[in-house]
C-alpha cells in the first residue's frame, strides 16, 4: 500500500498532472506571466558541435570521464571490487549510510536496502546514470553491490534487509573532501535566483556558481528530488565545485503532488540555463534512459521501472516548455545564458 502522507502533505496521486505554477521571485512576488509557448514551435536548442554528451550506454562506455581529479573508471572498479570489511561506520541520518574503507585512495559509502527504505538505493545509482547522460559529472559514481550479512555487523540493529544472506544496495564513491558550499538552504537559493533572473546583473566572480545552481535545479526537477535545500545535500569538493549528493529521494512513483510542486517552484526561480545542458535534456529519449538503467542493478530488475522512465521524459517536456516560453519572452541570449 502507499505510504501514509506526512503531516501537511496531500495523498499520493497515481497520475501526475503537470499543472503550471506561476514563477516566483526571490522576494516572494510573482514574476510577470510567461508568454505561452506555441506547442508547434519546438524551437530546439542548436548546441555547438560536440557539446551534447555521447550516450555512454550505446556503442560502449565513453572513455576518459573523470570525477574531480580521479578517473571515473578507476572509481567504478574500486566500488565494484573493493573488499568490504574492517571498521564500518554509519554516517546516515534518516537512512543508513555505511563508510567503507577500501585499500588504496578510493573509499566507498554503502547505502543498503532497509525496512523503511527498501529500494531507495536505486535512486542513487539512477541519479549517477542520468547525470552521466546529461554530461554534468557532479553526482558521485555509484554501482550495485551485494554485501554478505556477516560483513555488516549490527545490520539488524539498523533495520537492514537481507536476501539469501546478502544486503543489496548502492556502493557510492566517498568524495574525500566535502566542505560547506554556502549553497544549501532555501535562503541561499533565493539569493542565487536573483542572479538567475533574465536581465539581472551577474558579477563575473559569481558566474560559475550561478551556473552550478541553475544546473542543479534542472537536475533535481528531472528527478523530483524534493530533499535538496536542507543544508546537508549541497556541499563542495576541494576545488570548490558543487557535488550533487544524496539523491535517493528522487524518481518516486507515484510522486506526491506537493513534492512535485516544490521542485517546480524551484525551477521557476531560475530563468537562465546552460545551453549545453538544455541541449542534453532535449536529446534525452526514453530509449536512452532505458539503456542507462538496464544493467548494474540487482541482476533481476532494471534500476528504474517503465513508469519511472516515462515520468522522467514527461518532466523533460515540462522543463523544455518552460524554457521555450522564457526564450520567447526574454530572448535566447538571456535564457541560454551559460555555455
Amino acid at each position: 500500500p502507499p505510504p501514509t502522507p506526512l503531516p501537511g502533505e496531500e495523498p499520493l496521486v497515481a497520475d501526475m498532472v503537470f499543472a503550471p505554477t506561476p514563477p516566483i521571485a526571490a522576494n516572494g512576488a510573482l514574476v510577470a506571466p510567461l508568454v505561452p509557448a506555441d506547442e508547434h514551435d519546438a524551437r530546439p536548442v542548436v548546441a555547438p558541435p560536440g557539446t551534447v554528451p555521447d550516450n555512454p550506454y550505446r556503442a560502449g562506455r565513453v572513455e576518459g570521464r573523470r570525477f574531480g581529479d580521479v578517473s571515473e573508471e578507476e572509481i567504478l572498479t574500486a566500488l565494484r571490487n573493493g573488499p568490504v570489511g574492517g571498521r564500518l561506520r554509519n554516517y546516515g541520518n534518516t537512512s543508513v549510510n555505511i563508510r567503507v574503507d577500501f585499500p588504496g585512495p578510493i573509499d566507498g559509502s554503502f547505502k543498503p536496502s532497509e525496512r523503511l527504505h527498501e529500494d531507495h538505493w536505486r535512486g542513487e545509482i539512477a541519479a549517477f546514470r542520468l547525470n552521466q547522460l546529461l554530461g554534468l559529472e557532479r553526482v558521485p559514481p555509484a554501482v550495485f553491490r551485494r554485501v554478505p550479512e556477516e560483513e555488516l555487523p549490527n545490520g539488524s540493529r539498523y533495520g537492514l534487509t537481507f536476501n539469501d544472506g546478502m544486503a543489496h544496495g548502492a556502493m557510492i564513491y566517498w568524495v574525500p573532501v566535502l566542505r560547506p558550499s554556502g549553497v544549501g538552504s532555501l535562503e541561499s537559493l533565493a539569493y542565487w535566483s536573483t542572479r538567475l533572473q533574465a536581465g539581472a546583473p551577474l558579477p563575473e566572480a559569481e558566474r560559475a556558481r550561478a551556473e552550478e545552481v541553475s544546473s542543479l535545479v534542472v537536475f533535481d526537477f528531472l528527478l523530483v528530488n524534493w530533499d535538496r535545500w536542507n543544508g546537508l545535500n549541497t556541499l563542495q569538493d576541494e576545488r570548490g565545485r558543487l557535488v550533487y549528493r544524496d539523491n535517493n529521494a528522487g524518481f518516486q512513483v507515484p510522486v506526491r503532488s506537493t513534492r512535485f510542486a516544490r521542485v517546480e517552484q524551484w525551477l521557476h526561480l531560475v530563468q537562465r540555463f546552460s545551453r549545453r545542458l538544455v541541449a542534453a535534456v532535449e536529446a534525452l529519449t526514453d530509449d536512452a534512459v532505458r539503456d542507462a538503467m538496464a544493467d548494474d542493478a540487482d541482476g533481476e530488475t532494471p534500476l528504474l521501472s517503465e513508469e519511472q522512465i516515462t515520468d522522467v521524459i514527461q518532466r523533460k517536456h515540462v522543463l523544455l516548455r518552460y524554457v521555450r516560453a522564457l526564450r520567447r519572452q526574454h530572448g535566447d541570449a538571456e535564457v541560454l545564458y551559460f555555455p
